[in-house]
C-alpha cells in the first residue's frame, strides 16, 4: 500500500484548521470561566502582555533580553 502525501495547500489548510481549533478552545474556554483566568487567560491577554514586555523590562530586562539569555545558554 503507498502513501499518499499531501499537496502543499492541503497542509497549509490542515495547519490554518488546527491552529484555529486550538485558539478557539482556548478562547472558549477562557471567556466561558471554565478555567479561572489567572490559570489560562485568554489568547489576546497573552499577546497584549508580550507586546508590553517587549518595550517595558521585567526583572530586569525586556523580553528580548530574556530571549537572548536564554539562547546564549542553550
Amino acid at each position: 500500500m503507498g502513501e499518499k502525501s499531501l499537496a502543499v495547500n492541503e497542509r497549509l489548510l490542515l495547519g490554518i484548521l488546527g491552529f484555529a481549533t486550538f485558539v478557539g478552545l482556548w478562547s472558549a474556554l477562557s471567556v466561558s470561566g471554565a478555567v479561572p483566568r489567572q490559570f489560562l487567560p485568554a489568547p489576546w491577554d497573552v499577546l497584549s502582555r508580550a507586546a508590553a514586555l517587549t518595550s517595558q523590562p521585567f526583572a530586569g530586562s525586556t523580553l528580548q533580553g530574556h530571549l537572548f539569555s536564554s539562547l546564549q545558554r542553550f
